[in-house]
């Protein structure tokens, strides 16, 4: 299935590229929630331009097939669902 241009963009994010992203975020949260003694998890969220589709992967389970996942579980079944969306809204103003 080809993939549209978010998608690929999703897709070109690599885990260590990940991973140096969240350095600074991660310091910044660690250190806020270890004054209060509190326990966070850390998300990253990776969205859309338009901000209307966000997926959020939690930062402790980074690995070097966490992007390849996401992608089949999440982004390729919402593609599907959107497209499909579209063709019965083509299909009914075309009636």
């Amino acid at each position: 299935m080809p993939f549209d241009k978010p998608t690929r963009n999703l897709l070109a994010i690599t885990v260590a590229a990940c991973r140096d992203r969240l350095a600074g975020d991660v310091a910044d949260h660690l250190k806020r929630y270890s004054k209060s003694r509190r326990k966070a998890p850390i998300y990253w969220p990776l969205s859309i331009p338009s901000g209307s589709y966000t997926l959020r992967l939690y930062y402790h389970r980074l690995d070097d097939q966490i992007l390849y996942t996401a992608v089949n579980r999440y982004v390729a079944p919402k593609i599907a669902q959107v497209e499909a969306r579209i063709a019965r809204m083509e299909a009914e103003l075309s009636q």
